[in-house]
């Protein structure tokens, strides 16, 4: 494009510098006019005829001016719409993975990366409202390619918008999975924790005395809030 503009702008330069050569014919056929000349009104009929072709070609020039720079700015706003698409690619791929979690650090991870995300695509509001506005400008202004670039514009829009669907399907998915896998690290801290009480639970130890039998029920009796509290928590 800039190369069209560049060659464009010599021309209108090539315009300018003959502009008074045209001037100094018109000046002259005017004064063969007033002269009462033999060949005045054929001078006359050429005389509009250049006139008519000199306004012709500058309306043409100005016409293809306008053109390269409408086309300059659509080029601009492609641009813009490409990354945008782009970016919305990458976020739907992300959106549509079946990745949840395999352990409680993983899905709490995944929380994370998916909230940044959620905050990214608030971020990229602004320049979809942008798209949309500047394709508004466009075909208001009477573009010659406005219709493409207000599609264009919808287009992004309508993926755009379509993101909270999966965004909100995601997040209560993980949601779930946390859920889960927290329960599952409960289970082993559990197992665990019943492993390690088992052989105390087993001992034939009875106590010899009043102050072992205590300290036994004491042990006994602390089983009992660990084990209370994981209840709560799987009910």
């Amino acid at each position: 494009m800039n190369g069209k503009s560049q060659k464009h702008a010599n021309f209108q330069k090539e315009l300018a510098a003959n502009k008074t050569r045209i001037d100094e014919i018109i000046n002259s056929g005017k004064q063969l006019i007033e002269s009462s000349h033999y060949g005045a009104d054929r001078v006359e009929s050429r005389l509009e005829e250049i006139v008519e072709l000199w306004q012709q070609l500058i309306e043409a020039a100005d016409k293809k001016e306008s053109r390269l720079a409408e086309a300059s700015q659509q080029q601009q706003f492609n641009r813009t719409v490409e990354d945008i698409e782009l970016w919305l690619s990458e976020v739907e791929v992300s959106l549509n993975s079946e990745d949840y979690g395999k352990d409680l650090t993983s899905v709490q991870n995944l929380q994370k990366k998916h909230g940044l995300l959620e905050l990214d695509v608030a971020g990229h509001q602004e320049r979809v409202d942008g798209v949309h506005e500047t394709s508004l400008e466009f075909v208001e202004k009477g573009h010659f390619d406005g219709d493409s670039i207000k599609r264009k514009a919808e287009g992004v829009e309508r993926r755009y918008s379509a993101l909270q669907t999966p965004i909100e399907a995601r997040r209560k998915k993980l949601g779930d999975s946390l859920r889960v896998q927290q329960l599952f690290r409960d289970i082993e801290d559990e197992d665990a924790w019943i492993r390690e009480k088992e052989p105390i639970a087993a001992s034939n130890n009875r106590g010899r005395d009043l102050i072992g039998v205590q300290n036994l029920i004491k042990v006994y009796l602390s089983f009992l809030p660990f084990r209370d509290d994981f209840l709560i928590r799987l009910h």
